[in-house]
């Protein structure tokens, strides 16, 4: 079991200033070396660090929203998995491409990261992880 603890930037050990960037960074990189489990609570944790309202430059954003897609296709496989990862915010679009027995999913995150999670839908069967991709800012 591995144990995160973070503290305010106000009361950092050794008066070094840490970021929430730094913080998600850190998180993120332990949710790929953990269990199934514990992996998406940590994710789950970063997402919140995230959504707390701090703001990211551009580039910041681009390059956390890189780290989640890579961490949230690694530990999400249903949409079980998915609602335990973000919690109880619903997608801001959802999408859906109908094909022979099956269909595409997209669900669209705008905040606080540009993220897609597209999902493979196969008829009696449930919904299933195909990828995640992170969405550059500038799309309407």
């Amino acid at each position: 079991m591995l144990l995160v603890c973070l503290v305010p930037e106000s009361k950092c050990a050794r008066g070094q200033q840490r970021s929430v960037r730094e913080d998600v960074e850190k998180i993120l990189a332990l949710a790929l070396k953990a269990e199934d489990k514990e992996a998406r609570r940590l994710v789950h944790k970063a997402w919140r660090l995230v959504q707390s309202g701090a703001k990211f430059s551009s580039q910041d954003s681009e390059a956390l929203a890189k780290q989640f897609a890579d961490g949230v296709a690694r530990v999400v496989r249903t949409t079980d998995d998915a609602s335990e990862v973000f919690g109880a915010a619903a997608p801001k679009r959802v999408v859906r491409q109908v094909l022979y027995r099956r269909y595409l999913e997209l669900w669209i995150y705008q905040e606080p990261l540009p993220l897609v999670l597209v999902w493979n839908c196969e008829k009696g069967l449930d919904a299933r992880i195909q990828s995640v991709h992170p969405l550059p800012r500038n799309l309407p």
